[in-house]
């Protein structure tokens, strides 16, 4: 076979998949006490659903006007750091792009909570409201009055199960039953199995259903960066939703995160 005939395989970052490997080693070290005296038939039963049932092959329905959601808050999970430039990584830019989308265009929600996580010394912890209110003044060309007040950011969270235990806090502190999320398809199952363990009711709304709606030539791009990491990104939920056996509400998964950040 030529060599410009062989099969394309997406590229995977090894360092990624080696830190990914390593923390769920350590994890299975941390919980595995906890394994043999606990066992929790039906949270089994949820991550087990999410691998292989009929929530593994579950597909978002496309957004029509008749179907929009309402909530009294808009939450949107955290993508991450782009550590070359200091910024909120390209992921993280596209869910807030999308929250902005439902707030100004679709009128989901008049308040968002930016579940933005814990940053490094030095960095500025307003990055992710900085670019979000751009996306808001961007989309209704300054013509969306938007409270400083009501675009909350979250700083204490290292991963999607703190980041949902942060939701459901606030939740509890403002009396607020029902709420959205944004993320992305990727990130939806294991997102929802999450949801069901933690026992928070909330509906996720992905990137890709909001970006679909708002502007489908828009969706090429996002189409593209999916494509660039659909193959890591397969590996890397399902080695997460396995580790989900052993910490199914993420507890002892935020305590390694937070050995891999440094943080005592």
């Amino acid at each position: 076979m030529r060599k410009d005939m062989r099969p394309h395989h997406p590229f995977i970052p090894r360092r990624e998949l080696s830190k990914i490997i390593l923390k769920s080693l350590l994890l299975t070290a941390i919980a595995f006490p906890t394994l043999l005296t606990i066992s929790n038939h039906k949270t089994n039963g949820i991550v087990a659903d999410a691998l292989w049932g009929e929530a593994s092959k579950s597909r978002p329905m496309f957004l029509t006007e008749s179907n929009i959601p309402h909530a009294p808050i808009l939450a949107v999970l955290g993508g991450g750091l782009d550590e070359s430039t200091a910024d909120i990584n390209r992921f993280q830019k596209r869910r807030e792009r999308a929250a902005a989308i439902g707030i100004v265009e679709l009128d989901m929600s008049d308040k968002v909570l930016l579940l933005d996580g814990l940053k490094p010394d030095g960095i500025n912890v307003n990055i992710s409201r900085f670019f979000f209110m751009e996306q808001v003044n961007s989309l209704s060309q300054g013509n969306y009055d938007m409270p400083e007040t009501n675009i909350m950011v979250e700083t204490k969270s290292t991963s999607t199960a703190t980041n949902l235990d942060a939701l459901k806090e606030y939740m509890k502190e403002n009396n607020i039953d029902t709420a959205i999320i944004v993320t992305d398809e990727f990130h939806r199952i294991r997102t929802e199995a999450l949801l069901k363990i933690k026992k928070i009711n909330a509906r996720v709304i992905t990137v890709e259903q909001l970006i679909r709606m708002h502007n489908p030539h828009e969706m090429i791009g996002i189409l593209r960066q999916n494509a660039s990491k659909n193959e890591e990104w397969k590996i890397s939920e399902r080695l997460k939703l396995f580790t989900m056996f052993l910490d199914p509400k993420g507890e002892k998964t935020a305590q390694v995160e937070r050995f891999f950040l440094g943080i005592p």
